[in-house]
């Protein structure tokens, strides 16, 4: 039938004829500023436009007859079923190469499938194999693009929710039908066809995308400018608390409603998020893609039936319900194959974005799927000598993936990426020591189950305890200032064995440099903090005046096998063991003074160390030196020097020196809080850091914990705009 009308009308008429209308009538008038875009949008298609000058006739022969991938030859038989549904929906049309050849900017990339574990397989067009991906102009609009960050801003809002108003539920709304809900403009559809399978009997057959395909570098900024208009104008009415009426789907959206409870035990709200929690019930909506996650908490003012029916009638508002007189084969535009698995009823444990995500508990859990998957990864790998890199950087991959639901597995990374840098004739070599940290991902996938991580792992806090820390080959120390009041500080000679091994200009030979000691130093002051005062929870603050050190520590990983590798590793257990959120940031060596103090006065014995602190740096309270025990200096001795060293049986050994004995501080009378010292606030739930305004040269000297405070680096906002996303449009 497509190919009569072609032949009888041309492709304009044929593509205006056959394509799906998927507009609500009156999105033009939608109270939105991107409003008038996606009315153009759905009136007359996205535009393709292409750098390069267009294919000869000869060079779409010569692709033509190339074929497809490999790949799609193997799922011919679902491919021809899967283009004849999109012809019957209005996405696709298939007709003979030798009748469009000849029209005006014909491109043809070719096709593949991906088979996929108990489901159907994935179709993917390949638009980047002859480089179009590469020469297409960007012109949709960059402010769309925000699922990166969704997850970030989930964990934030759950663990900002009130529990004073009740228990925190999820639903999750899928799109059906997704990126084929959006129009592509006519003469953009002859550039991205596609190269189809031959079947017998048939002529050489192409298709072409009346509508966004999969694959094309501007389909998801597209699609994401209607699906994130949806989310801004449902976070109006809900922040709002529109009432609306009854959703026709609302039934098969309740299907399993409050029927999934998380069994976890409900914590208390860590003192460092008592500061930030909402003041009033929790009601969001964040989008991934085509993927809506609400959050709620059932109240009066707007019951969670109501959260749920704002959304489905802002869909509504964009892409229209079914008609009467719409064929069998359109659907919904909100998935009721995915409604009637109670994706869409409201659960305090729901599965969204790849992750259980317990609501209520503040906890995100890692779903068996992945966990069995990654499992079976490395289970094949780990005894190997050698792999390929597709396979090693498949494996990188999903262990990253998989990182913020395995607490403490940041730092375990710095091997593995040395392996990646490390290939030769892209064979990846698996010594011991990678191995070994194979083994130890195992480990934290095997007990993911018992060891759930924490929202207040992830997302930080009010800095409850900030302090500063510092190393040189003399040795290392630092500074606290706790929560209630005290004033801590603490040092540790490094041994000659140390100092021996530091790099300079009398000793180019060494294998330890002064980051090294730094990094290892923020290890040390944390261990301090632990044993000093209440971290579980809770966020702490760290300067710190050199940068890679800093650099190491926030990104969790460095590309060595050398002596830092080792400590990232221990540094990340024990952050796992104290369960606390460390932030780590830059503080300029002038003002670092009383750090670096606390680690080169070494002519002072500890009595006149302490008293040349109080009379330096007055506080309310007095310091207390904090006595490292002997041990301690020993395991991290080894830590530095010894490659053989197991990371983890120094910190098991860590976490047995209690503040009992000789060691420790001394006991004391509790202690009034410091009532001058504002509290600092963090602005998101997950950040980069920036440098402080201003000239820190002609601040006034650090000397307590408002001026540390005050150098802070502050984090920047992943939160969504509002109350709606930056809609220029690029190009």
């Amino acid at each position: 039938m497509a190919n009569e009308t072609y032949l009888k009308h041309g492709w304009q008429i044929t593509a205006r004829l056959f394509r799906s209308d998927d507009a609500a009538p009156n999105i033009d008038k939608l109270p939105h500023p991107a409003a008038p875009m996606l009315h153009r949008i759905m009136k007359n298609g996205a535009p393709v436009v292409v750098h390069s000058e267009p294919w000869s006739q000869s060079q779409l022969d010569l692709r033509v007859a190339r074929g497809c991938h490999s790949s799609a030859n193997d799922f011919k038989e679902f491919l021809m079923e899967e283009f004849l549904d999109f012809g019957r929906k209005g996405f696709w049309i298939l007709l003979p190469y030798e009748v469009v050849k000849d029209e005006k900017g014909l491109r043809l990339s070719p096709i593949g499938c991906v088979p996929q574990d108990n489901r159907r397989p994935r179709m993917i067009v390949d638009y980047s194999f002859w480089c179009l991906n590469d020469e297409t102009m960007k012109l949709a609009p960059e402010g769309a693009m925000q699922f990166g960050t969704a997850p970030l801003r989930i964990r934030e809002a759950l663990m900002k929710a009130n529990p004073d108003y009740g228990p925190v539920f999820m639903y999750k709304n899928d799109m059906s039908d997704g990126f084929y809900r959006i129009r592509l403009s006519t003469s953009g559809s002859l550039k991205l066809g596609v190269i189809l399978p031959r079947f017998e009997g048939l002529p050489q057959l192409v298709a072409l995308p009346l509508v966004l395909p999969m694959g094309w570098t501007e389909s998801p900024p597209w699609f994401c400018a209607f699906t994130e208009t949806i989310a801004d104008l449902t976070n109006v009415d809900l922040q709002r608390n529109k009432r609306v009426p009854a959703h026709p789907l609302g039934e098969a959206a309740a299907i399993t409603d409050f029927a999934v409870q998380d069994e976890q035990a409900v914590r208390p709200i860590p003192k460092s998020h008592k500061p930030l929690t909402y003041q009033r019930p929790l009601k969001k909506m964040e989008v991934f893609v085509d993927d809506f996650v609400g959050m709620g908490q059932d109240h009066p003012s707007n019951p969670l039936t109501n959260q749920r029916a704002v959304l489905s009638h802002n869909i509504d508002k964009v892409f229209r319900p079914n008609r009467s007189t719409d064929n069998q084969w359109r659907k919904e535009p909100q998935s009721q194959s995915k409604m009637a698995k109670g994706d869409a009823s409201w659960h305090t444990v729901k599965e969204a974005l790849g992750w259980n995500w317990g609501a209520t508990t503040k906890t995100l859990q890692l779903k068996e799927k992945r966990v069995s998957k990654a499992l079976t990864l490395l289970g094949e790998i780990v005894d190997c000598k050698r792999v390929s890199l597709k396979r090693w950087q498949q494996v990188l991959g999903v262990l990253r993936s998989l990182q913020p639901g395995m607490s403490g597995s940041e730092g375990h990374f710095s091997l593995l990426q040395d392996a990646l840098v490390r290939q030769v004739d892209c064979r990846v070599r698996l010594t011991p020591e990678v191995r070994e940290q194979l083994e130890i991902f195992q480990d934290f996938l095997h007990g993911h189950a018992k060891r759930p991580t924490t929202l207040e792992e992830l997302v930080p806090g009010v800095d409850l305890h900030v302090g500063a820390c510092d190393a040189a080959k003399s040795g290392r120390g630092g500074v606290w200032f706790t929560d209630d009041g005290e004033a801590i500080v603490w040092r540790e000679p490094y041994s000659e064995d140390v100092q021996s091994e530091v790099i300079s200009d009398q000793n180019l030979t060494g294998k330890l440099t002064n980051s090294d000691l730094e990094l290892e130093g923020t290890v040390l002051h944390h261990f301090v903090l632990g044993k000093t005062a209440k971290v579980e929870g809770e966020t702490t603050y760290t300067g710190c005046d050199n940068t890679p050190a800093v650099s190491w520590r926030t990104k969790g990983s460095s590309t060595s096998r050398k002596a830092r590798a080792r400590i990232l590793r221990l540094a990340a257990g024990l952050q796992r063991e104290q369960r606390a959120h460390h932030r780590i940031g830059h503080l300029s060596g002038v003002n670092n003074r009383m750090a670096d103090d606390a680690s080169r006065l070494w002519h002072l014995s500890d009595d006149d160390f302490v008293s040349y602190f109080n009379r330096t740096y007055p506080q309310i309270n007095s310091w207390q030196l904090y006595r490292m025990p002997n041990a301690v200096n020993s395991l991290m001795t080894s830590v530095l020097l010894n490659s053989e060293s197991n990371a983890e049986s120094v910190l098991q050994e860590l976490q047995r020196h209690t503040l009992s004995g000789p060691h420790g501080l001394p006991s004391a009378t509790a202690s009034k809080s410091i009532q001058d010292c504002p509290q600092s606030t963090i602005l998101c739930s997950s950040s980069s850091c920036l440098a402080p305004n201003g000239d820190v040269e002609k601040l006034p000297p650090v000397r307590d914990r408002s001026g540390v405070e005050r150098l802070k680096m502050p984090c920047v906002r992943w939160a969504r705009p509002f109350p709606h996303w930056e809609c220029s449009i690029r190009g």
